[in-house]
């Protein structure tokens, strides 16, 4: 049941980030309306799942001297590409690269409030 709602809970929180960046003129929603636009974002969300489980590390594990040199704010930009990524494969949203950094940003911490919110403290393991 855990899973479900952190699945429901991230595909509002990406509606959400791109209707910001839409509103910013840095991205749009290109994944339908209605019911078949939250099946989308559902879809986009299980694919930043895999990306992020899968690619993000091997990426981090490459980049790991240039994200030092920049003490640590490579991981923006790392986190950026993450972000555009799931865009371009799943077709759900396209984004400017600003705006993937902008909403790599915007996710983390609109998904931050959201599960604290949202979600129980005994559902969180804490």
């Amino acid at each position: 049941m855990r899973i479900l709602l952190r699945w429901l809970v991230s595909a509002g929180v990406l509606a959400v980030t791109i209707s910001v960046l839409q509103a910013l003129h840095l991205g749009r929603w290109t994944g339908g309306e209605g019911v078949s636009g939250f099946l989308v974002a559902l879809f986009a969300v299980l694919i930043m799942s895999i990306v992020n489980a899968v690619i993000r590390p091997v990426l981090r594990l490459m980049t790991m001297p240039l994200t030092c040199a920049t003490f640590g704010l490579f991981s923006l930009v790392l986190n950026g590409i993450m972000f555009w990524l799931v865009g371009a494969v799943t077709h759900a949203f396209f984004v400017k690269p600003l705006g993937a950094v902008l909403g790599s940003i915007v996710m983390s911490i609109v998904g931050g409030i959201a599960n604290a919110v949202i979600i129980a403290p005994q559902e969180r393991g804490s």
